[in-house]
């Protein structure tokens, strides 16, 4: 394996306008092999340096072709120009013709030329019509049928059973589960039903942490790269049933220490990884999505881990982008946890047109704030008489240059991937990812692992009586008990901090009569 750190190209392409509308539906009733060996009829399996990454599909089984786009029909009803293949720049979700299109384009021209799959979740319905409310059959439902599109194209046959050619990394979206954006500490029952849904994905020895707590990974290249599904969920400012990662009691502490622990052993192995999740870090003025105590301690191991991780990718922005994570805006030790968010909250599960461009404004705003390399050419208009001068000049202002930015390598900087969406919010899109395979032509393939169904997660049976979200707490109630916890924290934060004043003051009383008691001795 080659020795320098492996590098996602981040002009990785999009493809978009995808065409076709019949997909061939998958086999009923297949069964999936169980065995390692090598697949009959299939090409000798080799690395191609591509993966794909799809997020934010959204099918829609109400959407009907030519109806109102507006937000009082969502394409469900009404006369109006909602399209065949979806309707591009408006809040309406993706019809199946579109969803069928694209994996038909998928097994056409990606199928045979990718090393895995990473899926970053908002595999049903937005809830925005009144009329005609999600259920939570219904969010199943659509992400089986995604599922079983997922498995129809990257799958072939053996002995008259489905067997997976590649590995797919799936992970839960805010739109995946009832009520969306919220998603309660597990083991619950999202978690096993995805459990279930997913078993052809989730490696056997993985299922148990996902079902406590909806995260994995895999070995999509064994003993060389591993795929994290992080449960976004857990850090979502906008989640009201969690608290961010500082208590030791809160779903997002457990995550972060369980990735930072594995970060540790594919270190140890001399591994890379790359992380992906469904609501990205974003982190401006106009849009903060995650609780600022997860944002700092998954900024510190992408710091500290950075020999490790080699890329980040989400969806959930539907926007095709890529934002950076500044190990300058670090806190150290205790401050982080009574850190107030750097930025307030967007609670909206959509992007408007107004809060995209704000949004959008607040990057080109960061990145202009980017250190910029020395110009050659600024430097010759003044100097260009004398070559020496020139010469330190350039030196000094490089060595300027990589100070600002954390050394040769942009130490100070880590980046997240944004994908663009197959909901057409703008055009439906997916993006192939190229990633650099140099030094790993022998190295040992993917196999579809033994797969035992259900029964790795019969215990789901013990929680058969816990409720999928809907009739616990309400949203409103879950978030005025989370200001409640938060405003005790930050109170008693505030005694212990006062406690400490006063201890020092104390302290240096003491210290001031011995030095005047001292003082009188000796005089």
């Amino acid at each position: 394996m080659a020795k320098r750190p492996w590098i996602l190209l981040l002009l990785a392409g999009w493809i978009s306008g995808v065409t076709g509308q019949v997909q061939h539906p998958f086999q009923a009733g297949a069964e999936y092999s169980t065995e390692d060996d090598v697949l009959e009829n299939s090409d000798t399996p080799r690395l191609h340096g591509r993966f794909l990454h799809i997020t934010d599909i959204h099918p829609d089984s109400h959407y009907k072709a030519f109806s109102n786009s507006d937000s009082r029909h969502d394409c469900h009803r009404g006369k109006g120009d909602a399209g065949f293949l979806g309707s591009a720049g408006t809040d309406c979700d993706s019809p199946f013709t579109l969803v069928n299109a694209t994996f038909k384009w998928i097994q056409e021209n990606l199928r045979d030329s990718i090393d895995f799959v990473v899926w970053t979740g908002d595999s049903a319905r937005h809830d925005n019509d009144e009329n005609i409310p999600r259920s939570k059959t219904e969010i199943i439902a659509l992400n089986q049928a995604m599922v079983d599109s997922l498995r129809d194209v990257f799958s072939e046959t053996k002995k008259g059973k489905m067997h997976l050619r590649i590995p797919i990394v799936p992970t839960i979206g805010n739109n995946d589960v009832m009520p969306h954006n919220i998603f309660h500490a597990g083991p619950n029952r999202w978690t096993t039903t995805y459990a279930r849904m997913w078993s052809e994905f989730i490696p056997e020895e993985q299922r148990h942490s996902f079902v406590q707590g909806g995260w994995f990974y895999v070995e999509v290249i064994p003993n060389k790269l591993a795929v994290f599904s992080l449960n976004t969920m857990y850090f979502f400012a906008s989640n009201n049933a969690v608290d961010g990662c500082y208590d030791k009691s809160q779903p997002g502490y457990e995550h972060m220490e369980w990735l930072r622990i594995q970060l540790q052993f594919i270190r140890d192995r001399s591994m890379k990884a790359i992380l992906i999740g469904h609501v990205p870090p974003a982190r401006t003025s106009s849009k903060q999505n995650w609780d600022e105590t997860c944002w700092q301690k998954y900024t510190l191991w992408v710091k500290q881990y950075r020999d490790v991780v080699v890329g980040s990718m989400f969806g959930h922005m539907n926007i095709d982008h890529f934002m950076f994570q500044d190990f300058r805006d670090l806190k150290i030790g205790d401050q982080a946890a009574a850190l107030e968010p750097e930025y307030e909250a967007d609670s909206r599960d959509k992007m408007t047109t107004q809060s995209r461009t704000s949004y959008l404004r607040d990057l080109r705003d960061l990145w202009a704030k980017l250190p910029s390399p020395p110009s050659k050419s600024a430097n010759l208009r003044v100097l260009n008489r004398d070559k020496d001068i020139l010469g330190a000049t350039l030196r000094k202002s490089k060595k300027k240059y990589h100070r600002q930015i954390g050394g040769k390598w942009a130490e100070r900087y880590a980046v997240s991937l944004v994908s663009p969406s197959v909901v057409p919010n703008y055009f439906p899109s997916l993006r192939i990812i190229e990633y650099n395979i140099s030094g790993l032509d022998d190295s040992a393939l993917w196999t579809h692992r033994n797969i035992k169904g259900a029964g790795d997660v019969s215990h789901a049976k013990l929680y058969e009586t816990s409720s999928f979200g809907s009739t616990r707490e309400s949203a409103v109630e879950l978030s005025k008990k989370k200001r409640r916890k938060k405003k005790r924290r930050n109170k008693k934060m505030e005694r212990n901090h006062q406690g400490l004043q006063y201890h020092y003051h104390l302290l240096a009383r003491r210290h001031q009569d011995q030095l005047i008691q001292t003082s009188l001795s000796l005089g």
